[in-house]
C-alpha cells in the first residue's frame, strides 16, 4: 500500500511537472494560459502559479530573463509583452471651437473683414466656397446701409444670406491636411486632403494699397500702382498639422511650396512664384473632402502671328445691362445704355475674333443677365481674361471721358492697357478728361479666375461723349482700341 501510495504520489508529480513546464514554456512566448494570445489572462495565470506553485528555477522556459529564476521580474516582462500587443486607441482630437456651426451655401462667398461693420469690399479677403464651415461668433449689422452679417470664428464675416446653420450646437475639431500638387490643362492644382471643411484665407504677397487709408464711395481705396506679389499664401484655420510638399517642379507659375506652423492653430501653405507678378487668377471649390485650388497659367501668344496675335485665347465679353435692366440714359430720347453696350460689345466680339481670340458673350439680344449669372458662366468658361462693357452717367454734363475700372490686383494692369488705347480714341475726336483706370469692387470684376475689368465708355449724359458713343464708326474705334489694349497687356505679362 505504501508503496503504491509513492508510486501514486509520483505519477502526480509527474504530471504536476510537466503541467508546469507547459506553463511556463507557454510563459516563455506570453501565452501562459495557451489561448492563442497574449492579455490581461496570461498575467493573472502567471501570477497564480507563481503564487501557488514551487517552481524549480531550473525549469528555464519559464525563466523569461534568463536570470535563473521565476519570479516577478518575469511577470514584468509578461506584463510589458501584453501591453506591446493591445492596439493603440487613437487620441480623440481636441475641441478648438465650440457653439453654432454655420454652413457657407453661396458658391463664392463674398468675406469682409471682422474687425469693422462697413460693407467694404476688399482684394485681401479671399471668397469662400460653398460648403465651408465655421462657428458663429455673433450677428453683426452695418448701421449705414442696414446689411447683416454672421461674424465667423476665423475672423471675417458673410452676408446673412449666404450661410444658414449647420448645426445648432456643435463643435470644431483641429483639422489636418495632406497636400499634392500637379500642373497640367493651362493649371497648376493643389489639392488639400482635409479632415473636415475648414475656412481659409488666400493672400498675394507682399502688396501694398498706397490709398487703403483714404475713403471713396465704396470704402478704403485699393487702387494699386503696380503689382508686386512673389507668392500666394494659403491660411488654413483650425490646423494644427499639415503634410505632403506638393511638388510644383513642372508649374511654369511656381517655384517652391512650403509649410508653415503658425501659433493661432493654422497653418500657412506658401507657393513662391516663379517671378515677381506672374499671376494670372484662380479657382477654389471642394470636391467631397478635398480643397482644390485651381491657378491659371498664362496663355503664351508670343509666337503668334502678327495677324492673329491672340490665338490660343479666351476672352468673356460682357455687353451691361439688357432687358429691364435699361441702365443710364443721356441727351437722346428713348437712347439706353444697354443698347449702345450691346452695340459695342458685338463689335469689339468680331474684332477680337479677327485677331484670333475666341469669344464668349454674355449676351447677344436686348435680354437681362442676371449678375451671378455672369460669374457663372466666366467662371465655367475658364477664360483669359473677362471685361465688361458700360456706359456712364452722372447729374450734370460736364462729367466726360472713358473710365476703366478693376477688383483684384492681377486686374490693373489690364485696365490701364485698356484705358490708355481708349482715352487716345477719344483724343483725336475731342478733347477728353483723363479718368484713368481704378479700383472699384464691381461685381462681375470680383471674379477671381483671370484678370476682370469694366469699361465705362464714356458718359452719356454728355453731349459730345454721346454723340460719339452713337456713332456706328466711333464704336468701331473704341472695339479696335479695347482690343489693341488687350494685345498689349497680354504680351506684357510676365
Amino acid at each position: 500500500m505504501k508503496r503504491f501510495c509513492k508510486l501514486l504520489l509520483a505519477t502526480a508529480a509527474v504530471l504536476l511537472l510537466t503541467a508546469v513546464v507547459s506553463v511556463c514554456a507557454a510563459a516563455l512566448s506570453g501565452d501562459v494560459n495557451a489561448d492563442g494570445a497574449v492579455n490581461l489572462q496570461d498575467v493573472l495565470m502567471l501570477r497564480k502559479y507563481m503564487a501557488d506553485l514551487p517552481v524549480s528555477p531550473d525549469l528555464a522556459a519559464a525563466d523569461m530573463n534568463g536570470d535563473g529564476a521565476v519570479n516577478t521580474k518575469d511577470l514584468l516582462l509578461l506584463r510589458k509583452a501584453v501591453a506591446a500587443t493591445e492596439p493603440t486607441k487613437p487620441a480623440e482630437p481636441s475641441v478648438l471651437a465650440t457653439g453654432k456651426i454655420m454652413k457657407i451655401t453661396t458658391d463664392f462667398t463674398e468675406t469682409f473683414s471682422g474687425n469693422v461693420t462697413g460693407d467694404y469690399s476688399s482684394p485681401a479677403n479671399a471668397y469662400l466656397p460653398a460648403g465651408t464651415l465655421d462657428v458663429l461668433k455673433k450677428e453683426v449689422t452695418d448701421p449705414k446701409t442696414g446689411y447683416t452679417y454672421y461674424l465667423l470664428g476665423c475672423g471675417r464675416r458673410v452676408y446673412t444670406e449666404d450661410a444658414e446653420v449647420y448645426e445648432t450646437s456643435g463643435k470644431l475639431t483641429e483639422n489636418k491636411l495632406y497636400a499634392t500638387a500637379s500642373a497640367a490643362g493651362g493649371y497648376t492644382t493643389v489639392s488639400l486632403n482635409s479632415a473636415w471643411h475648414v475656412p481659409f484665407q488666400l493672400q498675394l504677397t507682399p502688396q501694398t494699397y498706397p490709398y487703403v487709408n483714404q475713403m471713396g464711395d465704396f470704402g478704403p481705396k485699393y487702387d494699386v500702382t503696380s503689382f508686386t506679389a512673389a507668392a500666394v499664401e494659403m491660411t488654413f484655420s483650425y490646423t494644427t498639422y499639415a503634410s505632403g510638399m506638393p511638388d510644383v517642379s513642372e508649374s511654369p507659375l511656381f517655384s517652391a511650396a512650403t509649410w508653415r506652423k503658425n501659433n493661432d492653430n493654422t497653418y500657412t501653405l506658401r507657393l513662391t512664384l516663379r517671378k515677381t507678378g506672374a499671376f494670372y487668377g484662380y479657382h477654389v471649390e471642394w470636391k467631397d473632402n478635398q480643397l482644390v485650388f485651381s491657378f491659371k497659367h498664362k496663355t503664351d501668344i508670343s509666337k503668334n502671328t502678327a495677324s492673329k496675335p491672340l490665338s490660343g485665347m479666351t476672352i468673356v465679353v460682357d455687353a451691361g445691362h439688357g432687358g429691364e435692366w435699361s441702365g443710364t440714359y443721356g441727351v437722346t430720347p428713348g437712347l439706353y445704355e444697354k443698347t449702345l453696350t450691346l452695340q459695342i460689345a458685338k463689335k469689339l466680339q468680331s474684332k477680337l475674333q479677327s485677331l484670333g481670340a475666341t469669344v464668349v458673350m454674355s449676351r447677344t439680344a436686348d435680354v437681362k443677365v442676371e449678375l451671378h449669372d455672369v460669374a457663372t458662366m466666366t467662371r465655367k468658361a475658364k477664360p483669359d481674361l473677362f471685361i465688361s462693357i458700360h456706359m456712364d452717367g452722372v447729374d450734370f454734363e460736364s462729367a466726360n471721358g472713358p473710365t476703366c475700372f478693376y477688383y483684384n490686383e492681377y486686374s490693373a494692369a489690364l485696365a490701364r492697357s485698356i484705358i490708355s488705347n481708349v482715352d487716345a480714341t477719344y483724343q483725336k475726336h475731342k478733347e477728353t478728361t483723363y479718368r484713368g483706370a481704378k479700383w472699384n469692387p464691381y461685381y462681375v470684376t470680383r471674379v477671381s479666375d483671370c484678370p476682370a475689368v469694366l469699361l465705362e465708355c464714356g458718359f452719356m449724359t454728355n453731349a459730345a461723349d454721346e454723340k460719339l458713343l452713337k456713332t456706328d464708326s466711333f464704336q468701331t474705334e473704341l472695339a479696335a482700341a479695347i482690343a489693341s489694349g488687350i494685345t498689349a497687356f497680354q504680351k506684357s505679362l510676365p
